[in-house]
């Protein structure tokens, strides 16, 4: 778990990795649980189909950037590959 003073902790995905996998690993890094069975479901926050077609429309002319909470964790997702958590 994040400290409210921490820095934002950054993790980076390639393309194959959809952005809503990214975000659990990311999640879970921090949570230091397993990715297979994360203690936070995600689609309770954000539905994962709809930020992977947001984040991974590669027809986009303008960067795409995505935030949202979950948890006590503020989420924002790039497409350049970025997805950047902290505590909120």
């Amino acid at each position: 778990m994040l400290d409210e003073s921490a820095a934002p902790v950054e993790h980076s995905y390639d393309e194959p990795t959809p952005a809503s996998i990214a975000v659990i690993q990311a999640l879970t890094a921090i949570e230091e649980t397993d990715p297979i069975d994360p203690p936070i479901v995600l689609y309770d926050h954000v539905n994962p189909e709809a930020l992977d077609l947001l984040i991974g429309h590669e027809s986009a002319t303008a960067a795409v950037e995505i935030s949202f909470t979950v948890a006590d964790y503020r989420v924002t997702v790039r497409d350049t590959g970025e997805v950047v958590v902290e505590a909120s």
